[in-house]
């Protein structure tokens, strides 16, 4: 999800570049995507021809027919899976059942590596906090203390410039 405006956005994709698919983002309600979001309910399209909700983009002219599941972890949806045929009419009830079966398991999964990056960032932080304040606290001559100061806190956040005024 993209963390300012809350739309799904593509994450990963197999049969199609992944960057040419930049400006297909989705809210609630907004083409397929968003109609899973706002009902997470498998959904199959027989026909995108003859589906309103269908959202063109020039890497998907000759899809005909989807497949749309939740992904959902701890009762949150956090995405949605959906697979392409170029036939209509690809998908039947128990592609549905399978589907929605690897989208339980994969949004565990999913859901598990996030948070694991999650401990794994908080962790790094932690860590570059306790160094920061052993540094700092390690003089108590003054320019020294700035220098340590600034080159922790351009450590900490990234920074290309730091600025203390007094």
């Amino acid at each position: 999800r993209d963390p300012v405006d809350g739309k799904f956005v593509p994450r990963k994709a197999v049969g199609f570049e992944l960057d040419l698919m930049t400006r297909l983002r989705f809210g609630p309600n907004e083409g397929l995507i968003g109609a899973v979001i706002a009902d997470p309910r498998g959904l199959i399209v027989p026909d995108v021809l003859t589906e309103s909700r269908f959202v063109e983009h020039p890497i998907s002219n000759d899809v005909r027919s989807m497949l749309l599941v939740p992904l959902s972890a701890a009762g949150q949806l956090i995405g949605v899976l959906s697979v392409d045929k170029l036939v209509p009419n690809g998908f039947t009830n128990t592609d549905l059942v399978v589907l929605s079966t690897l989208a339980d398991q994969a949004a565990v999964a999913i859901e598990n590596a996030r948070l694991f990056e999650e401990s794994q960032r908080r962790l790094q932080d932690q860590s570059l906090l306790y160094e920061a304040g052993q540094a700092i606290s390690a003089t108590l001559e003054y320019r020294q203390v700035l220098e340590t100061v600034t080159h922790q806190v351009e450590r900490a956040t990234n920074a290309q410039f730091v600025i203390i005024q007094e």
